[in-house]
This record gives C-alpha cells, structure tokens and sequence, in this order.
C-alpha cells in the first residue's frame, strides 16, 4: 500500500491507498498507462511513479532486507531483514534457511572466518526477547539453516553524555545513562578473528569484542550515530552518520534518546558527516574526516590504499586517501550531473581488482558502476534493481554481484491472506507494512550488456523527462494544470493544502461512482463525511495519486518541514 494524494480543485488531500489501482505514467514521453504493482510483462510499477525491471534473478520474501553478506566458501549468501535472518544458495537462487529476529539493526551481518555462524546487529535477542543492545550469535549449517546460539550483550557500552564533549568523564560502573538498546551497527572482522568489531549508533561508540568470552574488552569514542566500521591494519575507520560531536557553541538538534546532533540552523537536519580514525594499538582517536552528509557504508579498497564511504544525504562517494588521511576525491552518483539531488547512495563493493566500484542508490532504484581510478574515477553504467537497493555483496568465484532491495515491489505480501477478517468476514487488499522484500542475483555484465542497462534505468526513471522539467521556463509557455518546467505558469493561483492521514481511500471514497474505489471496503461515506464529498461533488475528484510513504513518519517529514 501506498500514500495516495488526491486533488480536488483546490485542495489537496493525503489519503492512504487500499487497495491495487491504476498509476499515471506519462504517455507523451513513451509511458502508458500501467497498473501499480507486477506487470504481466515482468515489470513493476511503484507509487513513486517509477517502473522496476530488475536485472539478474529476483528471490522475492517478505520483509524489508538491508543486508547482505557472503560465505567465505561462496555457497551461501545471508540476508539481513526487519523481522528474520535468510540464507540463499548462491547456485540454486532458493531460500536455504530463515530464523525470526525481533528489532534488528539497519546495518549489520557478518560471517565468522570459518563460516560456522553469522553475527547479528540486533536490538531484541531471539531467545529471550530481552530489549537490550545486542548482537546474536547464529549458527549456520552446511545446508544453510540457521539456529539461534549465543547473544552478546551491549547493555554496558557507555552512552555519551549529549551535554558534555567527547573527553567528557562517564559514569565509573559502565553502566548507560539512558538504558538498554545500544543499537549496535555495521561490524568487521580483527585479521585473526578473535575480535568482531561493531559501531554502537546510539551510544556514539566502536567496541571490540573478544567472540572467545563474548565480552565487550574495548571501547572507543567515535563521532555521532557510528553507522559502519573498515580494518586496515591496526587501524579502524568508522563513518558517522551524523558527523562529529558537536561542541557548546554549534546548533543541535535532538536524536531521540541518542547524543545531541549538529544540526543546520534553516533546515535542522544533520549538517556533516564524518569518518574517525582509530588507532586499536593505542586506543587513540587519531583524526575524524569530514565527507559528505549521512556517511554510511565504508569500505577499504582491496589494494588496502583508500578508504571509501558513501554520503547518503549527498549523493556523493568520499575517497580518502589512507597514507594521509584526507579526501583525495569526491564521486558524484547521480546518473547524470543534470539530474536534481536525490540518489541515496548507501552501500558499495568493489571487485576484486578493485577497478570497478558498485553503488546501490537507493532512490534510483540502480547500482552505479564505476571505473575506479582516484581522482578521476568514471560512471561507467547503470544496472536495474528492486526497489531502493540497500545492500550489495560481491562474488568473484560466480562472477556475480547480490542485491538487497530494501522495499523490494513494496507492500504486495499476500501470506496474510484468509487470517484477516472483519465482522467475521476474510478481507483482501494490502497494509502499507506488508512488504514484499527481494534480493537480486546479477551476473555482472559485459560493456554491452551494461550500456543496455543504462538506457533501461533511464527510461525506468523517466530520466529525460526530469531533466527538460529542470530546464529554463519558456516565456511563452502557456498556463497548465501541471507545468511542464520550473517556473512556467500554472492554471491554479492559489492552494489551499489540507492533510488527512490514517485512513484509505476505499474507507472514505469508495462509495463514489467517479473514483476507481471498492464500495464494500467504504466505512466513512458519505453519510459520515460529507463535507470531504461535497469538495469532490462540486470540483474534481483525482483518485490516482501516490506517495510512497507506509506510515506518519514518511509523510510528516514531506509535510512539516
């Protein structure tokens, strides 16, 4: 389900999509009419008005995947996904194994060297349900199943104190000043996989933990919101979501429980993003880099030379030079420079050579991919997703690269279906939180095969069309309901915004004739909500909007700021 914005002359309404109806796409730039969801053709259409044709196999589940790790023997591939852990065969393409996890991370799955287990990011154990920070420990079969073994618990890594700096004294027992739920992060491997270590988001920490006494031995003070964390050497680089800590005299915002953030005064979101450098011999913070605005996934080049990081909130890759410690270069991903901001580049891989770099932008629903070479590295291409890619693995033994789709289709799964009823009746449809995740196995392509893909992520994403909007506005343009450019004018002088949230369309709007609506899921009709009827009745009723929001959250961040 999605968020659908109907129009009726003047105002404008938020209203929550119930059921499966017809997108607009537009026809004058070689889109047709199309039905929201799965096409007959194999293509997917998403209320973002964007259209999937994802390359490689497509291994649908339900779930919100973020994560994606594999095997050192390459056979398996693990899933990290809102409610459970998956394995797929990497030969077959089947879902191998599955176990259910409460509250897991964003971030955060990793194979032990030998491959015997997975470490978790988690927030609930699996056993216990215990709501602390907590990573599991879960054994792994040569069959690929999966059982729940040991957790490893975070409940003693020291929280900063949001009103004091980073060398501020803390509590002498250890203990957090805010309670359990460290929400521990990205992970990796010391050289000879004793310790795991783990950037702790919440508590602004990197920890090390002995996995033979499943202690935490170490921690470190890092930058706000640590989200992942690269080896080399003795050194540990982590990325800062929200950059560093601020000091007394920058603007702050709050982060819910968390460590106050810098934030920029008009906007109030986090104004920088950042990488601490830390010395695991000394235990000393040696430098924090600024990159770009909600660093995320970070990964060291193979040859060991540069540390990469993706800025979410830049739609840039920061390369920093390791020898030095400064940013050698800044990559942009956007398809095409032209385009407006929006890429959400969020995790990257290298191939073993380390002359290609892969990027999953999110909001492209599409890997760049890049000729690697710092300070003139090149896009060479684009490769279909799902919908908002949020994980990559790479595979040199199949020559393949695996992609977690993040929102997948979106909310198209149908496994509820007969245990739901109202009245005692079985009701149909979708929740906006039945996602329907999906992890693509992709062959990497040839040059032709990627020129291919290129064209089809620009035509999925009605590039061409973004990009004439954004051009001069014509002085001659006449006035339109919809302006076909930026500042070329418009039918409508005034708009009158109103926002109505937590109901569906067919609640409210499925008793009328003109609307594509089912009246047996119409609850609040006319009788109930006149005044939203006599709008429609007396000036247009546009019943095919989307957004793609699933709950309040989504929507106010578009509304209210």
């Amino acid at each position: 389900m999605s968020l659908r914005l109907l129009v009726f002359g003047l105002l404008l309404l938020f209203e929550i999509v119930g059921n499966h109806h017809v997108a607009f796409a537009d026809e004058t730039n070689g889109f047709q009419r199309v039905n929201l969801g799965p096409m007959s053709d194999g293509r997917i259409v998403v209320p973002t008005n964007q259209v999937l044709t994802p390359a490689g196999r497509h291994v649908l589940f339900p779930g919100r995947p973020s994560d994606v790790v594999l095997s050192p023997d390459k056979r398996l591939l693990a899933v990290l996904s809102h409610k459970e852990v998956l394995t797929i065969n990497t030969e077959s393409g089947e879902i191998a194994g599955r176990l259910k996890i409460s509250g897991a991370s964003y971030k955060g799955i990793v194979f032990t060297p030998d491959g015997s287990q997975l470490l978790v990011s988690t927030s609930v154990s699996a056993k216990t349900e215990d709501k602390e920070g907590l990573i599991l420990r879960i054994n792994v079969e040569a069959d690929g199943d999966l059982e729940a073994g040991e957790s490893i618990s975070l409940k003693h890594v020291v929280d900063t104190d949001p009103e004091d700096s980073k060398d501020s004294t803390l509590s002498a027992d250890g203990v957090t000043r805010y309670g359990a739920n460290q929400l521990p992060a990205g992970m990796a491997f010391s050289a000879d996989g004793k310790l795991v270590y783990a950037a702790i988001n919440m508590a602004n920490r990197l920890v090390e933990i002995d996995l033979a006494t499943n202690q935490v031995v170490r921690q470190f003070p890092v930058g706000n919101a640590p989200y992942d964390v690269a080896l080399v050497g003795k050194k540990a680089y982590v990325s800062n979501f929200a950059g560093r800590l601020p000091s007394k005299d920058d603007t702050t915002g709050a982060a819910g429980r968390a460590a106050a953030v810098k934030v920029d005064p008009v906007r109030h979101i986090a104004s920088e993003g950042s990488v601490s450098v830390v010395d695991l011999a000394t235990g000393k913070i040696l430098s924090e880099i600024l990159v770009g605005l909600h660093a995320s996934s970070i990964s060291a080049t193979p040859d060991g030379r540069f540390i990469v990081v993706a800025n979410a909130n830049s739609d840039t890759m920061s390369v920093i030079d390791i020898s030095s410690h400064e940013v050698v270069e800044t990559i942009s991903t956007r398809p095409d420079p032209d385009l407006p901001f929006g890429s959400s580049p969020n995790a990257h891989v290298f191939s073993p050579d380390g002359k290609r770099l892969y990027v999953s932008n999110g909001t492209n629903n599409a890997v760049a991919v890049f000729d690697f070479a710092p300070p003139t590295t090149k896009l060479a291409g684009l490769i279909p997703t799902g919908w908002y890619p949020a994980g990559l693995a790479m595979d040199a033994h199949r020559n393949s690269l695996y992609v977690a789709n993040l929102k997948g289709i979106g909310s198209r799964d149908t496994g509820w279906e007969g245990t739901r009823k109202i009245n005692g009746e079985n009701i149909f449809g979708f929740n906006s939180h039945d996602h329907m995740g999906s992890v693509s196995l992709i062959p990497i392509p040839s040059t032709d095969e990627l020129k291919h893909y290129t064209e089809q992520v620009e035509i999925n994403n009605r590039q061409t069309m973004t990009i004439s909007a954004l051009a001069p506005p014509r002085a001659d343009a006449p006035p339109r309901v919809v302006p076909e450019r930026h500042g070329e004018p418009s039918v409508f002088k005034h708009v009158l915004y109103i926002i109505k949230e937590n109901r569906t369309y067919d609640q409210v709007f499925g008793d009328l004739p003109q609307g594509e609506g089912d009246p047996s899921l119409c609850i609040y009709g006319e009788e109930v909500t006149p005044n939203h009827h006599k709008l429609v009745n007396e000036f247009v009723l546009l019943d095919n909007f989307y957004c793609s929001g699933v709950l309040s959250a989504d929507g106010h961040q578009w509304t209210d700021e």
